[in-house]
Protein backbone atom coordinates (compact mmCIF):
# COMPACT_ATOMS: atom_id res chain seq x y z
CA UNK A 1 0.00 0.00 0.00
CA UNK A 2 1.38 3.67 -1.03
CA UNK A 3 1.85 5.74 1.88
CA UNK A 4 0.05 9.17 1.48
CA UNK A 5 1.69 11.80 1.00
CA UNK A 6 2.28 14.78 3.97
CA UNK A 7 -0.79 17.13 4.06
CA UNK A 8 0.83 20.45 3.89
CA UNK A 9 0.17 21.62 7.24
CA UNK A 10 0.75 21.77 10.92
CA UNK A 11 1.01 18.25 12.73
CA UNK A 12 -0.14 18.15 15.93
CA UNK A 13 1.93 15.04 17.94
CA UNK A 14 -0.10 15.33 21.34
CA UNK A 15 3.07 13.65 22.89
CA UNK A 16 5.11 15.97 21.86
CA UNK A 17 4.44 19.75 22.08
CA UNK A 18 8.06 20.87 22.34
CA UNK A 19 7.82 19.58 18.59
CA UNK A 20 4.74 20.90 17.47
CA UNK A 21 5.72 24.02 19.25
CA UNK A 22 9.12 23.98 16.45
CA UNK A 23 6.76 23.18 13.67
CA UNK A 24 4.35 25.94 14.33
CA UNK A 25 6.93 28.64 14.59
CA UNK A 26 8.18 27.85 11.27
CA UNK A 27 4.37 28.82 9.90
CA UNK A 28 4.40 32.24 12.14
CA UNK A 29 7.66 33.00 11.12
CA UNK A 30 5.76 34.61 8.09
CA UNK A 31 4.42 37.23 10.57
CA UNK A 32 5.87 40.64 12.26
CA UNK A 33 6.38 38.75 15.45
CA UNK A 34 9.57 39.95 17.33
CA UNK A 35 11.30 39.14 20.51
CA UNK A 36 11.31 42.31 23.34
CA UNK A 37 13.09 42.12 26.43
CA UNK A 38 12.53 38.18 26.30
CA UNK A 39 8.38 38.79 25.30
CA UNK A 40 7.06 37.70 22.05
CA UNK A 41 5.29 40.25 20.94
CA UNK A 42 3.57 41.25 17.03
CA UNK A 43 3.92 44.23 15.30
CA UNK A 44 0.62 45.71 14.14
CA UNK A 45 0.04 48.84 12.46
CA UNK A 46 -2.21 51.39 14.62
CA UNK A 47 -5.23 53.71 13.49
CA UNK A 48 -2.94 56.47 12.49
CA UNK A 49 -0.81 54.71 10.58
CA UNK A 50 2.23 54.59 13.02
CA UNK A 51 3.26 50.92 14.13
CA UNK A 52 2.72 49.12 17.80
CA UNK A 53 3.66 46.13 19.79
CA UNK A 54 1.45 44.11 21.13
CA UNK A 55 2.12 41.37 23.95
CA UNK A 56 0.71 37.84 22.68
CA UNK A 57 -0.99 35.78 24.68
CA UNK A 58 -0.89 31.77 24.04
CA UNK A 59 -4.64 32.03 23.18
CA UNK A 60 -3.52 34.51 20.40
CA UNK A 61 -0.80 32.31 19.32
CA UNK A 62 -3.66 29.41 19.03
CA UNK A 63 -5.16 31.89 16.90
CA UNK A 64 -2.28 33.13 14.90
CA UNK A 65 -1.20 29.72 14.02
CA UNK A 66 -4.83 28.76 13.26
CA UNK A 67 -5.04 31.65 10.60
CA UNK A 68 -1.44 30.37 9.26
CA UNK A 69 -1.61 26.98 8.82
CA UNK A 70 -3.05 26.10 5.65
CA UNK A 71 -4.19 22.90 7.88
CA UNK A 72 -4.02 21.41 10.99
CA UNK A 73 -4.24 17.54 11.88
CA UNK A 74 -3.40 15.03 13.96
CA UNK A 75 -2.94 10.87 13.30
CA UNK A 76 -5.00 8.28 15.24
CA UNK A 77 -4.41 4.89 16.16
CA UNK A 78 -5.20 3.91 13.31
CA UNK A 79 -3.04 6.25 11.37
CA UNK A 80 -6.22 7.84 10.30
CA UNK A 81 -5.68 12.22 9.78
CA UNK A 82 -7.93 14.07 11.00
CA UNK A 83 -8.35 18.00 11.48
CA UNK A 84 -6.91 18.91 15.13
CA UNK A 85 -7.04 21.92 16.97
CA UNK A 86 -3.77 23.63 17.93
CA UNK A 87 -3.30 22.69 21.68
CA UNK A 88 -2.58 25.40 24.37
CA UNK A 89 0.31 23.49 25.62
CA UNK A 90 2.47 24.11 22.57
CA UNK A 91 1.16 27.79 22.39
CA UNK A 92 2.73 28.44 25.47
CA UNK A 93 5.51 26.73 24.47
CA UNK A 94 6.00 29.27 21.34
CA UNK A 95 5.89 32.18 23.76
CA UNK A 96 8.62 30.74 25.25
CA UNK A 97 10.34 29.74 22.38
CA UNK A 98 9.96 33.12 20.55
CA UNK A 99 12.59 34.36 22.86
CA UNK A 100 15.40 32.66 20.45
CA UNK A 101 13.01 32.01 17.33
CA UNK A 102 12.22 35.10 16.62
CA UNK A 103 14.06 38.62 15.90
CA UNK A 104 15.44 40.54 18.69
CA UNK A 105 13.98 44.46 18.11
CA UNK A 106 15.50 47.32 20.18
CA UNK A 107 12.78 50.14 18.95
CA UNK A 108 10.92 52.15 15.88
CA UNK A 109 12.85 54.33 13.78
CA UNK A 110 11.71 56.76 11.17
CA UNK A 111 15.02 57.89 9.69
CA UNK A 112 17.48 56.55 7.49
CA UNK A 113 20.07 54.67 8.90
CA UNK A 114 23.07 56.54 10.35
CA UNK A 115 26.71 55.78 11.54
CA UNK A 116 29.51 56.69 12.92
CA UNK A 117 31.36 57.70 9.89
CA UNK A 118 28.55 59.90 8.18
CA UNK A 119 27.15 57.14 6.44
CA UNK A 120 23.87 57.51 5.66
CA UNK A 121 21.47 54.10 4.04
CA UNK A 122 18.01 53.85 3.19
CA UNK A 123 15.89 50.95 4.52
CA UNK A 124 12.18 49.73 5.55
CA UNK A 125 10.89 47.72 7.64
CA UNK A 126 13.15 45.30 10.30
CA UNK A 127 16.87 45.44 9.56
CA UNK A 128 18.60 43.20 11.19
CA UNK A 129 21.92 45.09 11.49
CA UNK A 130 20.47 47.78 13.74
CA UNK A 131 17.83 45.35 15.18
CA UNK A 132 15.02 48.75 14.61
CA UNK A 133 12.00 48.04 12.42
CA UNK A 134 12.10 51.59 10.24
CA UNK A 135 8.84 52.90 8.81
CA UNK A 136 7.83 55.68 7.02
CA UNK A 137 11.20 57.17 6.06
CA UNK A 138 10.90 59.91 3.60
CA UNK A 139 13.19 60.44 1.10
CA UNK A 140 16.19 62.86 2.67
CA UNK A 141 18.87 64.87 -0.07
CA UNK A 142 21.61 65.23 1.92
CA UNK A 143 25.06 66.28 0.10
CA UNK A 144 27.80 63.68 0.37
CA UNK A 145 30.05 65.92 2.03
CA UNK A 146 28.64 69.28 3.30
CA UNK A 147 30.11 72.09 2.86
CA UNK A 148 29.28 75.34 5.70
CA UNK A 149 27.49 76.43 3.46
CA UNK A 150 25.17 73.98 3.38
CA UNK A 151 24.57 73.54 6.99
CA UNK A 152 23.94 77.18 7.52
CA UNK A 153 21.19 76.51 5.37
CA UNK A 154 20.10 74.03 6.47
CA UNK A 155 20.15 75.83 9.94
CA UNK A 156 18.70 78.52 8.97
CA UNK A 157 15.77 76.17 7.54
CA UNK A 158 15.28 74.75 10.86
CA UNK A 159 15.05 78.07 12.16
CA UNK A 160 12.58 79.65 9.79
CA UNK A 161 10.49 76.53 10.68
CA UNK A 162 10.79 77.29 14.68
CA UNK A 163 10.71 81.22 14.39
CA UNK A 164 7.24 81.83 15.91
CA UNK A 165 8.24 79.80 19.49
CA UNK A 166 8.30 82.85 22.12
CA UNK A 167 12.48 81.31 23.30
CA UNK A 168 12.98 83.22 26.52
CA UNK A 169 16.45 84.94 25.63
CA UNK A 170 16.50 85.09 21.69
CA UNK A 171 16.08 88.32 20.40
CA UNK A 172 12.81 89.30 18.44
CA UNK A 173 11.81 91.20 15.73
CA UNK A 174 8.87 93.47 15.50
CA UNK A 175 6.18 91.26 15.09
CA UNK A 176 7.66 89.46 18.40
CA UNK A 177 9.18 86.19 16.41
CA UNK A 178 12.24 85.15 17.00
CA UNK A 179 15.13 87.69 14.73
CA UNK A 180 17.25 85.58 12.37
CA UNK A 181 19.67 87.87 11.74
CA UNK A 182 20.56 86.68 15.30
CA UNK A 183 22.44 83.90 16.04
CA UNK A 184 20.61 81.62 18.59
CA UNK A 185 20.27 82.06 22.16
CA UNK A 186 20.84 79.28 24.69
CA UNK A 187 16.85 78.14 24.28
CA UNK A 188 16.73 78.50 20.75
CA UNK A 189 19.76 76.42 20.47
CA UNK A 190 18.11 73.64 22.59
CA UNK A 191 15.35 73.42 20.86
CA UNK A 192 17.71 72.73 17.55
CA UNK A 193 19.65 70.74 18.95
CA UNK A 194 16.44 68.34 20.37
CA UNK A 195 15.71 68.05 16.73
CA UNK A 196 19.09 66.76 15.78
CA UNK A 197 19.10 64.49 18.66
CA UNK A 198 15.87 62.84 18.07
CA UNK A 199 16.78 62.43 14.68
CA UNK A 200 19.69 60.83 15.63
CA UNK A 201 18.02 58.63 18.59
CA UNK A 202 17.52 55.46 17.21
CA UNK A 203 21.50 55.47 16.45
CA UNK A 204 22.78 56.42 20.02
CA UNK A 205 22.80 54.21 23.20
CA UNK A 206 22.01 57.42 25.51
CA UNK A 207 20.75 61.18 24.99
CA UNK A 208 19.29 63.67 27.69
CA UNK A 209 15.85 64.55 27.90
CA UNK A 210 14.81 67.67 26.72
CA UNK A 211 12.52 69.87 29.31
CA UNK A 212 10.83 72.75 28.01
CA UNK A 213 9.52 75.17 30.84
CA UNK A 214 7.83 78.41 31.16
CA UNK A 215 6.77 81.16 33.72
CA UNK A 216 4.44 79.93 36.41
CA UNK A 217 1.57 82.04 36.17
CA UNK A 218 1.76 83.07 32.30
CA UNK A 219 3.43 79.97 30.91
CA UNK A 220 0.23 78.52 29.66
CA UNK A 221 0.06 78.50 26.08
CA UNK A 222 3.61 79.32 25.24
CA UNK A 223 3.75 76.53 23.29
CA UNK A 224 5.59 74.27 25.32
CA UNK A 225 3.49 71.24 24.16
CA UNK A 226 3.56 72.33 20.27
CA UNK A 227 7.43 72.92 20.08
CA UNK A 228 7.53 68.74 21.52
CA UNK A 229 5.29 67.76 18.80
CA UNK A 230 7.11 69.57 15.79
CA UNK A 231 10.46 67.81 17.36
CA UNK A 232 8.55 64.17 17.18
CA UNK A 233 6.80 65.00 13.67
CA UNK A 234 10.42 65.84 11.65
CA UNK A 235 12.03 62.91 13.63
CA UNK A 236 9.37 60.61 13.99
CA UNK A 237 6.52 61.38 11.43
CA UNK A 238 4.12 61.22 14.50
CA UNK A 239 3.31 62.71 18.01
CA UNK A 240 4.91 61.73 21.17
CA UNK A 241 3.23 59.00 23.56
CA UNK A 242 1.69 61.62 26.19
CA UNK A 243 1.99 60.32 29.70
CA UNK A 244 0.56 62.25 33.02
CA UNK A 245 3.02 61.94 35.83
CA UNK A 246 0.07 60.53 38.25
CA UNK A 247 -0.38 61.06 42.05
CA UNK A 248 1.98 58.82 43.22
CA UNK A 249 5.60 58.03 42.51
CA UNK A 250 4.50 54.45 41.19
CA UNK A 251 2.22 55.39 38.64
CA UNK A 252 5.08 57.47 36.81
CA UNK A 253 7.02 53.84 36.69
CA UNK A 254 4.37 51.98 35.41
CA UNK A 255 3.54 53.93 32.85
CA UNK A 256 7.21 54.50 31.52
CA UNK A 257 7.46 51.10 31.84
CA UNK A 258 4.11 50.69 29.45
CA UNK A 259 5.36 53.07 27.09
CA UNK A 260 9.13 51.21 26.64
CA UNK A 261 6.70 47.88 26.42
CA UNK A 262 5.60 49.40 23.14
CA UNK A 263 8.79 50.93 22.01
CA UNK A 264 7.55 54.42 21.88
CA UNK A 265 10.09 56.48 20.17
CA UNK A 266 8.98 59.43 21.63
CA UNK A 267 7.43 60.31 25.18
CA UNK A 268 6.26 63.49 26.77
CA UNK A 269 5.99 64.14 30.53
CA UNK A 270 2.74 66.55 30.26
CA UNK A 271 1.96 69.48 32.49
CA UNK A 272 4.61 68.97 35.40
CA UNK A 273 3.81 71.28 37.08
CA UNK A 274 6.52 72.60 40.23
CA UNK A 275 9.01 69.83 40.37
CA UNK A 276 9.91 66.40 38.21
CA UNK A 277 8.90 64.09 40.70
CA UNK A 278 11.97 61.59 41.59
CA UNK A 279 11.52 58.43 39.50
CA UNK A 280 14.80 55.64 39.62
CA UNK A 281 13.02 53.98 36.32
CA UNK A 282 13.12 57.90 34.71
CA UNK A 283 16.61 58.26 35.65
CA UNK A 284 17.67 54.86 34.20
CA UNK A 285 15.77 55.36 31.12
CA UNK A 286 18.20 58.80 30.27
CA UNK A 287 21.67 56.49 31.19
CA UNK A 288 21.27 53.19 30.47
CA UNK A 289 20.88 51.45 27.25
CA UNK A 290 18.71 48.78 28.96
CA UNK A 291 16.79 49.03 31.68
CA UNK A 292 15.06 46.27 33.42
CA UNK A 293 11.13 46.61 34.50
CA UNK A 294 8.93 44.54 35.76
CA UNK A 295 5.63 43.76 33.69
CA UNK A 296 2.39 44.50 35.00
CA UNK A 297 -0.06 41.65 35.82
CA UNK A 298 3.30 39.15 35.81
CA UNK A 299 5.70 38.42 38.14
CA UNK A 300 8.83 38.27 35.48
CA UNK A 301 11.36 41.30 34.82
CA UNK A 302 11.91 41.72 31.37
CA UNK A 303 15.30 43.81 29.58
CA UNK A 304 14.57 46.82 27.67
CA UNK A 305 16.64 48.92 24.99
CA UNK A 306 16.12 52.76 26.04
CA UNK A 307 15.75 54.22 22.48
CA UNK A 308 13.14 56.70 23.16
CA UNK A 309 13.29 60.71 23.35
CA UNK A 310 12.19 61.35 26.55
CA UNK A 311 10.13 65.19 27.02
CA UNK A 312 8.68 67.03 30.21
CA UNK A 313 7.11 70.13 30.07
CA UNK A 314 5.52 72.31 32.43
CA UNK A 315 5.15 75.94 34.10
CA UNK A 316 8.10 76.59 36.28
CA UNK A 317 9.15 72.82 36.15
CA UNK A 318 12.52 72.08 38.37
CA UNK A 319 14.02 69.10 38.18
CA UNK A 320 15.82 67.41 41.24
CA UNK A 321 17.91 64.54 42.45
CA UNK A 322 19.55 62.12 39.99
CA UNK A 323 17.36 64.38 36.71
CA UNK A 324 19.67 67.47 37.30
CA UNK A 325 22.37 65.97 34.86
CA UNK A 326 20.23 64.02 32.58
CA UNK A 327 18.21 66.84 30.93
CA UNK A 328 18.82 70.11 28.65
CA UNK A 329 16.91 72.98 29.28
CA UNK A 330 14.42 74.82 26.96
CA UNK A 331 13.05 78.27 28.32
CA UNK A 332 9.59 79.36 26.57
CA UNK A 333 8.70 83.04 27.21
CA UNK A 334 5.65 84.54 25.68
CA UNK A 335 5.93 88.32 27.36
CA UNK A 336 2.08 88.33 27.65
CA UNK A 337 -0.29 87.67 30.32
CA UNK A 338 -2.92 85.42 27.50
CA UNK A 339 -0.31 83.95 25.66
CA UNK A 340 -3.00 81.41 24.71
CA UNK A 341 -5.17 84.48 22.79
CA UNK A 342 -1.98 84.68 20.24
CA UNK A 343 -2.09 83.79 16.49
CA UNK A 344 0.11 82.51 13.99
CA UNK A 345 0.27 82.26 10.32
CA UNK A 346 1.04 78.72 10.36
CA UNK A 347 0.92 75.86 12.53
CA UNK A 348 4.90 74.45 12.78
CA UNK A 349 3.86 70.68 12.98
CA UNK A 350 1.79 70.79 9.87
CA UNK A 351 4.52 72.45 8.02
CA UNK A 352 7.05 70.01 9.22
CA UNK A 353 4.53 66.97 8.20
CA UNK A 354 3.70 68.44 4.85
CA UNK A 355 7.66 69.03 4.02
CA UNK A 356 9.15 66.46 6.19
CA UNK A 357 11.81 65.31 3.79
CA UNK A 358 12.85 69.04 3.52
CA UNK A 359 13.34 69.44 7.71
CA UNK A 360 14.76 66.07 7.83
CA UNK A 361 17.25 66.79 5.23
CA UNK A 362 18.39 70.16 7.05
CA UNK A 363 18.86 68.05 10.08
CA UNK A 364 21.01 65.49 9.09
CA UNK A 365 23.06 67.55 6.81
CA UNK A 366 23.54 69.54 9.99
CA UNK A 367 24.90 65.98 11.29
CA UNK A 368 26.97 64.80 8.94
CA UNK A 369 28.99 68.28 8.32
CA UNK A 370 29.66 67.96 11.90
CA UNK A 371 30.74 64.38 12.10
CA UNK A 372 33.09 64.74 8.80
CA UNK A 373 34.50 68.05 9.54
CA UNK A 374 35.48 67.27 12.95
CA UNK A 375 34.13 70.68 14.92
CA UNK A 376 35.31 71.58 17.88
CA UNK A 377 34.77 69.63 20.76
CA UNK A 378 32.79 70.63 23.55
CA UNK A 379 33.31 69.85 27.27
CA UNK A 380 33.00 66.10 28.18
CA UNK A 381 29.19 65.41 28.98
CA UNK A 382 29.29 62.17 31.53
CA UNK A 383 27.10 59.30 30.05
CA UNK A 384 26.34 61.32 27.13
CA UNK A 385 29.64 60.78 24.94
CA UNK A 386 28.62 60.14 21.80
CA UNK A 387 24.75 62.15 21.78
CA UNK A 388 27.82 65.03 22.70
CA UNK A 389 29.47 64.22 19.60
CA UNK A 390 26.57 63.37 17.40
CA UNK A 391 24.28 66.30 18.10
CA UNK A 392 25.92 68.67 20.91
CA UNK A 393 29.20 70.12 18.88
CA UNK A 394 27.24 70.80 16.06
CA UNK A 395 26.65 74.11 17.91
CA UNK A 396 30.17 74.76 18.33
CA UNK A 397 30.59 75.46 14.62
CA UNK A 398 30.61 79.18 13.07
CA UNK A 399 27.28 78.73 12.01
CA UNK A 400 25.07 79.19 14.81
CA UNK A 401 26.65 82.46 15.10
CA UNK A 402 28.42 83.52 11.73
CA UNK A 403 31.73 83.60 13.94
CA UNK A 404 34.42 81.38 13.82
CA UNK A 405 35.16 82.61 18.08
CA UNK A 406 31.16 81.95 19.11
CA UNK A 407 31.35 80.27 22.44
CA UNK A 408 27.69 78.46 22.48
CA UNK A 409 25.78 79.04 25.56
CA UNK A 410 25.55 75.52 25.85
CA UNK A 411 22.15 74.47 27.70
CA UNK A 412 23.78 71.16 29.88
CA UNK A 413 25.88 73.94 32.02
CA UNK A 414 22.45 76.20 32.48
CA UNK A 415 20.91 73.31 34.14
CA UNK A 416 22.54 74.08 37.13
CA UNK A 417 22.46 77.82 36.70
CA UNK A 418 18.51 77.58 36.55
CA UNK A 419 18.00 75.13 39.56
CA UNK A 420 17.94 76.86 43.20
CA UNK A 421 17.12 74.18 45.17
CA UNK A 422 21.05 72.54 43.40
CA UNK A 423 22.74 75.66 45.44
CA UNK A 424 24.49 77.17 42.30
CA UNK A 425 24.03 80.67 42.02
CA UNK A 426 24.71 82.82 39.14
CA UNK A 427 25.57 81.81 35.28
CA UNK A 428 27.61 79.22 34.56
CA UNK A 429 30.77 79.29 34.47
CA UNK A 430 32.78 79.49 30.43
CA UNK A 431 34.28 76.38 30.67
CA UNK A 432 30.94 74.49 31.37
CA UNK A 433 30.51 74.91 27.88
CA UNK A 434 34.01 76.16 26.04
CA UNK A 435 34.98 73.86 23.47
CA UNK A 436 38.56 72.32 24.47
CA UNK A 437 39.44 71.82 20.74
CA UNK A 438 38.93 73.32 17.73
CA UNK A 439 39.38 72.19 13.68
Amino acid sequence: MIEPAPLPGLKVVASRPAETAAAACKFLARLPFFSMGGVLKELVIGPDGTPELITLTDIAIMRRVEECAPRIYRTTGTGEIIDAAFPRTAAAMVLDMGREEFPALSGFCSVPCLTQKGNIRHTEAFDPKTTLYHHDVPDVVVPSRPTEADACKALAELRLLLRTFPFADAARDEKGWVNQDERPGADEAAALVAILSAVCRPFIDLAPGLLITAPPLSGSGAGKGLLVRTITAIANGAPPRILNVGQRPTELESRLGAALMKASPAVLLDDVNGRVPPSDLLSSILTEPQVEFRELGVSRLVKLHTRTSLYVNGNGTQLQEDTLRRFIICKLDPKVEDADARSFPYDPVQMAMGDRSKYLSAAITIWRRNLQNQSPTGKSFGSFEQWARWCRDASTAPRWSGSANFTPMWPCGLTRAITPHRKVSGAPSKSDWAPTSAA
